[in-house]
């Protein structure tokens, strides 16, 4: 399995494993032994297994983009809560 990865500086790995074998790490095309996948390049990672997706109920979309996105939505949602205003006003006054 190869996985690309960004950690949180915007530095580029590609994390490579062949099942019961160590993994290796690769900046820039060179194989880097000593960096450290769990201290260099995962943060809070997001993790979705089988049975948490099978658990999937109601607003469940919704959360998961939320986490997913985080606050770069912010702006969006705040445009169309304004928006939606608006419209509601305009309608009112017809």
């Amino acid at each position: 399995m190869i996985v690309e990865a960004t950690n949180r500086h915007g530095g580029r790995f590609e994390v490579s494993r062949i099942c019961g074998q160590s993994s290796n790490v690769y900046v820039d095309g060179t194989l880097r032994p000593s960096v450290s996948i769990n201290e260099t390049i995962i943060a809070k990672p997001l993790y979705f297994g089988q049975k948490d997706l099978s658990a999937a109920g109601e607003g469940f979309g919704q959360n998961l983009v939320k986490k997913l996105m985080g606050d770069s939505l912010k702006v969006v949602r705040q445009q169309i809560d304004e928006r939606s205003g608006n419209l509601k006003k305009s309608i009112e006054n017809f």
